[in-house]
């Protein structure tokens, strides 16, 4: 089961893609999985800068 912050707040879904447009930017949609190998990835690297 997945659980989504915004369940209950489309507001807040609807404002984040009208800055997203607003500023031409782009958002990209990724699963747990891979946002847990970036923030331990980031972590590794962050400590070689100690």
């Amino acid at each position: 089961m997945t659980l989504d912050p915004l369940l209950g707040y489309p507001e807040e879904g609807s404002l984040t893609l009208s800055f997203i447009r607003a500023s031409k930017g782009v958002a990209y949609a990724v699963g747990d999985a891979e946002i847990r190998e970036a923030m331990i990835d980031l972590a590794h690297k962050a400590r070689s800068f100690l």
